[in-house]
């Protein structure tokens, strides 16, 4: 339930308002398939974001800003590291859908984006205070953790690396922004660019750096806020198209439509007998009562060993203490 009504629910949520029932039922699909299958983040953002994105077509700044400022206090309770991302959020959509609207002064045009910044931050900050975090006894959780670099590329961790893969998934999408800019189908001043890019550049690099963290690197989980937000600005690029009665896929020049083709098919993609692990199940790969046996001992021996040097602890594989003491 936790892995999949969220990403349903999240997917609902930003394709609620697209008119036409095939194209929201297929957006819908998609986002789900993207947030089960490609981008597996983690429930707490998911359940964030629906709270921000069920409310960001409120014309009450008020909604919007209690929304966020929900979000933004159960965010920086799941997770630290979260605290920007609902102040991100708040930021892209309303100088999307609401301050070009807006008349007067720069600053008294800016000035409710701000504050709503503001409100998706101070709530996230304000749980150092209540959860009173340590950072593992000391700074050694962010300054002395040691970077696996080598977790960006390809390894046997994650055949693609990091890099590869989140340029894979997310690259698709890129490419259409940067083609509804560049082509003037999308008309945003230099303040909404330098929000979305630079947005999207910040948490991009963050998840990059934390993926290299012990822990890190096995997939795009920690690279959330980044692919949250640029579905989120995806999102809002298709809204506009469709106000303006620009979505037709044969006005797209061919190298946009084969990109959004590979958005479409990559979730589809470890449902064929093409990626590695379609080959191995489990259940048809148990070892044997001999090889069991065997492995056993050699880890009683490894742990024996160890233990003359002090306790021995397990990090994963937890229910072989069962065998072992």
């Amino acid at each position: 339930m936790l892995l999949v009504i969220p990403p349903v629910l999240v997917a609902w949520v930003l394709a609620r308002r697209i008119p036409n029932l095939y194209l929201r039922i297929g957006f819908i699909l998609w986002i789900t398939l993207f947030f089960i299958l490609d981008a597996p983040l983690h429930t707490p953002l998911l359940l964030a974001a629906l709270l921000v994105f069920a409310f960001m077509f409120s014309p009450s700044p008020y909604v919007r800003g209690l929304s966020l400022a929900i979000a933004s206090f159960y965010v920086g309770l799941s997770r630290w590291t979260w605290i920007p991302v609902t102040a991100g959020w708040g930021i892209l959509i309303d100088l999307v859908l609401y301050y070009p609207h807006r008349s007067g002064p720069f600053i008294r045009r800016l000035a409710p984006t701000l504050l709503l910044a503001l409100v998706g931050f101070l709530p996230g900050f304000a749980t150092f205070f209540v959860s009173k975090p340590d950072f593992g006894n000391g700074s050694s959780l962010i300054n002395h953790q040691p970077l696996l670099w080598y977790r960006l590329l390809p390894n046997p961790t994650l055949p693609l690396g990091v890099l590869l893969t989140a340029i894979l998934y997310s690259g698709p999408m890129i490419i259409a922004l940067i083609w509804w800019l560049v082509a003037r189908r999308w008309r945003l001043d230099w303040l909404q660019l330098l929000a979305i890019w630079s947005g999207l550049a910040i948490f991009f690099i963050g998840g990059l750096v934390v993926s290299s963290k012990i822990g890190g690197g096995g997939d795009l989980h920690n690279l959330d806020m980044y692919l949250m937000t640029l579905v989120l600005v995806f999102m809002l690029g298709i809204y506009h198209s469709i106000q303006f009665d620009d979505l037709s896929v044969s006005a797209l020049p061919g190298w946009v439509q084969a990109a959004l083709c590979l958005m479409i098919l990559l979730p589809l993609y470890s449902f064929t007998p093409l990626p590695r692990s379609s080959a191995y199940d489990p259940l048809l790969s148990l070892p044997g009562q001999q090889q069991a046996q065997q492995e056993l001992s050699d880890i009683k021996t490894y742990v024996s060993q160890a233990n003359q040097q002090g306790l021995v602890l397990f990090v994963d594989q937890r229910q072989l203490l069962t065998f072992i003491m």
